[in-house]
């Protein structure tokens, strides 16, 4: 590869494309995206064939192994919650409070960062941890990925 950073400045150019694109342009977009991704990842001597070679060996890769499995000494005391930021926050702010007692703070603008804070904590017991000195953590995700999330 002659010059590694315009191609990676391609590479960005084209993905910012794929994100702007409108829904019928995407497909396109995207294959213009991989394109320049095989041709800079060839130019570094990575095939497509290795790509797939990986990537068959995480699927099949056994996911717990008794030299990795670990059994904590500790239970953790933190809960982590995904929620949806663009699909019904209202009504999904209005459960959380009035269901399990955890009041959802947004921030304003484009800002994705949520917080949340236990106001109830009966309602909140009846579904999570007794103890007092549980960190509760608010993620954002899509619904699509939620699936993903709570098996992984």
């Amino acid at each position: 590869q002659r010059n590694p950073q315009l191609a990676l400045a391609k590479i960005m150019e084209e993905f910012w494309e794929v994100v702007v694109a409108p829904q019928d342009n995407q497909v396109s977009e995207c294959s213009d995206l991989l394109v320049h991704l095989i041709m800079y990842l060839n130019g570094n001597g990575i095939s497509i064939e290795d790509i797939f070679n990986e990537l068959h060996a995480r699927r099949w890769a056994p996911k717990l192994s008794v030299e990795n499995t670990k059994i904590p000494d500790e239970k953790s005391n933190e809960i982590i919650i995904c929620i949806s930021a663009s699909k019904y926050p209202d009504k999904t702010d209005e459960f959380a409070e009035e269901q399990l007692g955890i009041k959802i703070t947004r921030h304003s603008g484009r800002n994705l960062l949520v917080e949340g804070q236990i106001v109830d904590r009966n309602k909140f017991c009846k579904y999570f941890s007794h103890e007092e000195n549980i960190k509760l953590s608010l993620f954002i995700s899509r619904p699509q990925d939620m699936p993903w999330l709570l098996a992984s």
